[in-house]
């Protein structure tokens, strides 16, 4: 059998409906004489072992090897066992709560052979296929210190910024194409980490090493995000080793990032990041932009961040007694523009809607943001570290966001 171009390696533990959907779609829209597969079963309690070994061999013949861990080893380990047992020149590392909607490993191998200084290309993430599709991941920003964030989360899929590629730091391994010798070469990922930061880890590393990361507009993957069981089960411990091994590895990107796009980067009171229409084009929108329910909708489908057309849109509704739709703009605007004030409002529009889940979500999220808020003092040490790296770095931009963030909060923190 002669060697692949390519190698998905996915790896499996449990949601083998899931796992099979991943597979039919890679067989639809891969060409056999493109890849073959190797899938990691991470000893699953479900029938993936049995079922894969079956479907496999169905789908892809020789093209596809079964792996099984004895014990639950977890993500990292996972993928090190399938790139190692690969054969393909290159790696594309895909989570197993995948579809692929269309063929994308040609987008990716040209993004990748067109430039030799990228470790590695990942296609559009999308949470769901179809006209009203969105963003999940369109490349990692680092607003400042180890913080990362996906870029344009929950943007219309054909929003204008999904059509430039960028340059990155970092980008998620749930589809990762990259050279398998690079990545052998460079320890894989580090199985330290349980399900969660093993692939800013190793893109830190290999940023450092002076290589960068894209994500192609020529090629989108769906990918159910967080659907793997105990996702979330180590995250302080994993946020704790990611700082002990990757500081001083990134860099702040994400105020120049979103500049190039004609945003600009605010800070939350707790510190999360979200961006605003830059100066001009934010009084154009406040001064032009509709009044009509409808004609706001068709507006923050191009810019979803805009806050006074949220204020227009739940306005609107709370005064035509449309609690739900009011509820839904609520939640809409603090997915783009968060702030305990917009948590207070969905508190009361879903109690208005009796909509329990959206209540107690928003109940969540404001006991959350207030315990973070009753520790002033290690957010004003984080703000004033950040405000002082962008000083030292001549990042204007990023000492613009934190000297806003101490000017809004001048009661509480103080430079």
């Amino acid at each position: 059998m002669h060697t692949p171009p390519l190698t998905f390696v996915i790896p499996a533990y449990g949601q083998w409906p899931r796992t099979s959907a991943c597979l039919e779609s890679i067989a639809a829209h891969v060409p056999p004489s493109q890849c073959e597969v190797v899938l990691v079963d991470d000893c699953s309690p479900d029938e993936t072992q049995s079922g894969a070994a079956a479907l496999g061999p169905a789908l892809f013949g020789e093209r596809f090897t079964l792996l099984r861990n004895e014990t639950n080893r977890g993500f990292a380990a996972s993928v090190n066992l399938g790139a190692a047992q690969a054969r393909g020149l290159r790696l594309f590392l895909l989570n197993n709560d995948t579809v692929l909607p269309a063929n994308p490993v040609p987008a990716c191998l040209a993004a990748l052979d067109g430039d030799p200084s990228l470790a590695g290309v990942g296609p559009i993430l999308t949470y769901s296929d179809g006209p009203d599709a969105r963003i999940q991941h369109l490349g990692v920003a680092v607003p400042y210190a180890l913080k990362c964030v996906h870029l344009y989360a929950l943007f219309p899929a054909g929003h204008s910024v999904t059509r430039r590629q960028r340059r990155l730091q970092v980008i998620t391994a749930a589809a990762l194409c990259m050279d398998r010798g690079l990545f052998l070469e460079h320890g894989g990922l580090h199985a330290g980490f349980v399900n969660g930061m093993e692939d800013i880890d190793l893109c830190a590393r290999l940023s450092h090493a002076g290589y960068g990361f894209t994500v192609t507009p020529k090629a989108t993957v769906v990918h159910a995000e967080h659907a793997s069981p105990g996702r979330f089960n180590r995250e302080a411990a994993n946020d704790a080793l990611l700082h002990s091994r990757a500081a001083g590895l990134l860099h702040p990107d994400m105020a120049a990032l979103a500049a190039e796009d004609g945003y600009a980067l605010h800070l939350t009171a707790w510190l999360d990041p979200y961006l605003l229409p830059e100066g001009a084009r934010l009084a154009e929108l406040d001064a032009t932009g509709p009044d009509d329910p409808h004609a706001i909708l068709e507006t923050l489908e191009q810019e979803p961040c805009w806050p006074l057309g949220y204020d227009r849109l739940e306005a609107a509704y709370r005064k035509r007694g449309e609690w739900s739709r009011a509820l839904a703009a609520a939640v809409r605007r603090s997915a783009f523009l968060p702030s305990q004030d917009a948590y207070r409002a969905i508190l009361d529009l879903a109690s208005r809607a009796g909509d329990t889940a959206r209540a107690d979500d928003a109940s969540r999220r404001l006991a959350d943001t207030t315990r973070m808020l009753a520790r002033p003092e290690g957010l004003r040490q984080t703000a004033l570290a950040a405000l002082e790296q962008a000083r030292e770095s001549g990042d204007a931009r990023l000492s613009t966001a934190f000297k806003q963030w101490f000017a809004a909060n001048a009661r509480t923190f103080r430079p």
